[in-house]
């Protein structure tokens, strides 16, 4: 079924004057000067840096906060003929950041270079200590910690206190109890806003291209790493991350990794036409089932040698993921016709799969959520909220309940024993129950879909990338009277809607346009399809508008 509003929210807002006069002073469409207007662009200056990213500028007089200058000096006398181990994370930003730090390192002429993902399941976030010990009785010289590291006090102290070389590299809240390092690099400790934006592999990055680590055309050839990360993270896509991410995109399309090569042909991906969406409906969570459903060194194997048993593997376990997924969500989706529950726990749920259908729930069905299943010997969840709640917050009033948690103010994970599970999901329920969420109107742009040209459409990229707080426009366009419903799919549960030269795809909404008396309109997307080397816009009915 496709979500319904009523006229009155949504604010419509149309081409006129005013746009084809900015346009003109932009040099772009009519349709571009709309979207910015709607948008709240008001000024030239604004809307001209929007237009025009340049990764540069947005790097100069970067503050990243306290640490760079001195984890630099560190970088320079721990790695070179150093054995080395990169610490990270089981998640694409926590792989990617780690892939990073093993090809800086080697590049830096480090003497060997190993690298430790923790298991999901079985370990969990952050350093562990057991892990630090045997890398001190390997003869590991050198510790190199990404994603992950802020709050492991006890691991880092250890290794400091062994006689390890450490350098840490993180994008984790700093609030409570953190290590005391000089070589400690987290926008969160008193970087710019922008720099606070960056997932862990854009910290890594952005902090050898400041420092000078390495040459500037040998970081620039590793974007792709930054961009799967930054899409994959759902950080703030700022003037920052989407300069980043678009830099990204181009390395991407001409990669030199066999691995991802390999990896998005499996997937049915066209090199040439990865964009954002690509990455974040397909390349990064194939990429993630491996720390989701098994172990995060398959992903992080696939983008460092590229070797083809781990991409078959890969493969597999996403289509895994897939299926439990979709099985998980259909369940819960259920559940929730008879009862609105926010805080959901069971023992035979996969830990590392609870986040993704979180989100997704959260997105739907602008609640929040709370998903929960055993791991080792307590329990482990995660949390989604929509706007108007801070998942920040929340855990943070609830943290005497827990072991542990983190994250960002839309998405957190928390761990917690089972004799408090009872007595924090009582808890939980009650804050996020509590959480208002204003229905607030979604602004639209009134263009007709049979307008729109493959020209249009590279222009409108011009905004992009999109994601987390800079969302892809979406468009009005009339019911107009006359319409033909085609039916589509097997059982006809997705529509053709055709009018003239307009034409729009209804997925699971056939049934709600047997009757159109009653809509107004619809709101609706573009995207790119193709097939057999022919790029055609499609036009997706995101909502339907009733009177």
């Amino acid at each position: 079924m496709l979500p319904v509003c009523s006229t009155e929210l949504i604010d419509i807002f149309s081409l006129d004057r005013e746009s084809s006069d900015l346009a003109h002073s932009l040099g772009c469409s009519e349709l571009v000067a709309a979207v910015l207007r709607s948008k709240g662009f008001s000024d030239m200056e604004s809307m001209s840096k929007r237009l025009s990213l340049d990764l540069k500028d947005c790097l100069n007089g970067l503050d990243i906060g306290p640490g760079s200058v001195e984890t630099a000096l560190e970088w320079g006398k721990a790695v070179p003929g150093a054995r080395v181990m990169v610490y990270g994370d089981y998640d694409v930003d926590g792989v990617c950041s780690s892939a990073l730090a093993v090809e800086m390192a080697r590049e830096s002429g480090a003497k060997s270079v190993h690298y430790y993902l923790p298991h999901r399941q079985k370990e969990g976030y952050g350093v562990h200590l057991n892990v630090i010990k045997k890398a001190l009785k390997g003869g590991i010289e050198t510790l190199i910690v990404t994603d992950c590291g802020s709050k492991d006090v006890e691991s880092i102290e250890y290794a400091v206190d062994n006689g390890m070389n450490v350098m840490v590299f993180d994008h984790h809240s700093v609030e409570g109890n953190t290590i005391d390092i000089e070589a400690f690099v987290n926008p969160q400790r008193g970087g710019s806003e922008e720099a606070k934006t960056l997932c862990a592999t854009a910290v890594l990055w952005s902090w050898a291209f400041s420092e000078g680590i390495l040459p500037s055309r040998w970081l620039m050839e590793r974007l792709d790493l930054v961009a799967m990360s930054t899409v994959g993270d759902c950080v703030s896509m700022g003037y920052l991350n989407r300069a980043l991410v678009q830099e990204g995109l181009t390395v991407l399309k001409s990669s030199k990794r066999p691995g991802l090569a390999r990896l998005v042909d499996r997937l049915g991906l066209v090199k040439e036409d990865i964009d954002e969406s690509s990455l974040a409906m397909k390349l990064v969570p194939c990429l993630n089932a491996a720390g989701r459903m098994d172990v995060a060194d398959l992903s992080l194997s696939v983008i460092l040698t590229g070797d083809l048993s781990s991409i078959d593997r890969l493969e597999d376990l996403n289509v895994r993921r897939k299926k439990i997924s979709s099985d998980i969500a259909a369940d819960i989706a259920k559940k929730l016709e008879n009862y609105v529950e926010h805080v959901m726990y069971n023992p035979d749920w996969p830990v590392g799969l609870l986040s993704a259908i979180a989100s997704r729930l959260c997105s739907r069905y602008s609640l929040g959520f709370a998903l929960a299943a055993p791991s080792g010997k307590g329990i482990k969840g995660t949390l989604r909220v929509p706007d108007g709640g801070n998942a920040v917050e929340i855990l943070s009033e609830l943290a005497p309940l827990l072991d542990s948690w983190g994250g960002h103010p839309y998405a957190a994970g928390f761990s917690v024993s089972n004799s408090r599970w009872e007595e924090l999901s009582s808890a939980l329920e009650i804050k996020l129950r509590s959480i208002e969420v204003a229905e607030k109107p979604e602004t639209v742009v009134d263009y007709d879909p049979s307008m729109f040209d493959l020209l249009i459409w590279k222009d409108l990229n011009r905004i992009g990338p999109f994601g987390q707080d800079n969302p892809f426009p979406c468009f009005f366009t009339s019911r107009e009277g006359g319409e033909r419903l085609i039916p589509l799919g097997e059982g006809g549960v997705h529509a053709k809607i055709e009018s003239g030269s307009k034409k729009l795809i209804a997925f699971n909404g056939a049934c709600q346009h047997r009757s159109m008396e009653r809509i107004r309109g619809w709101v609706y997307r573009p995207s790119i399809n193709s097939w057999r080397g022919r790029k055609d816009l499609q036009f997706i009915v995101e909502k339907i508008v009733m009177f």
